[in-house]
């Protein structure tokens, strides 16, 4: 990835709070949680979507941001995050085919974005479908290599979407999921990802 879109980036977006989330799930066996049905739909900047049913606690990234963090905690020493943010680019970027760009996102993420909250291991890229359309994705996990038996493990996903005038608009969304659930129980899985994906749309960027 260049070291403009790098530096536009980093000046974008903020991280999610990892290791302060991991304290919070801290504990608990937990279960497997059956998917809540939907709640009212979200609006943030030009974009709108419906999160799973629960107490989703909503902060907004570090200003000026176009991205917005939600935070779900659950019984059993579980909790989800999910982070929304539209991707901005240099001009001479633009024209760049999605495939292009997903690459330079998975690239950065994987390679280049410093993780001070632990480690990021298990990087595996695929594409996955989403009502009957495909996203490329890019799944991962955290450990903390202080913790000699963390009692908090994290799944998570990366998930890149191109709206259908992306030629026109040059922006696109990154979506990032986090599952954090005890080291012996089940990942949840991306279902509700799913749900939010299917239920996202925007509107014109706003001027900055």
């Amino acid at each position: 990835m260049t070291r403009a879109l790098r530096e536009l980036r980093s000046n974008e977006r903020s991280h999610v709070g990892i290791a302060t989330l991991l304290l919070a799930v801290l504990g608990g066996c937990g279960t497997l949680p059956v998917p809540p049905v939907a709640t009212d739909a979200v609006e943030f900047q030009e974009m709108r979507f419906v999160l799973p049913a629960g107490q989703w606690e909503r902060s907004p990234g570090s200003p000026p941001s176009s991205q917005v963090i939600f935070t779900l905690k659950q019984e059993g020493g579980r909790a989800q995050t999910l982070s929304i943010w539209r991707v901005s680019y240099p001009n001479n970027m633009y024209g760049l085919a999605p495939e292009k760009h997903t690459t330079n996102i998975w690239n950065y993420e994987q390679f280049e974005n410093p993780r001070p909250s632990g480690a990021w291991v298990g990087f595996a890229r695929s594409r996955r479908n989403i009502a009957g359309k495909e996203y490329p994705i890019m799944t991962h996990e955290i450990h903390d290599p202080s913790v000699a038996n963390p009692q908090s493990v994290v799944h998570g996903i990366f998930l890149a979407y191109f709206p259908n005038d992306f030629r026109s608009r040059e922006h696109f969304y990154i979506f990032q999921w986090l599952d954090f659930h005890p080291p012996e129980a089940k990942p949840q899985g991306w279902e509700w990802l799913d749900r939010v994906v299917a239920s996202f749309t925007v509107g014109p960027v706003p001027n900055r």
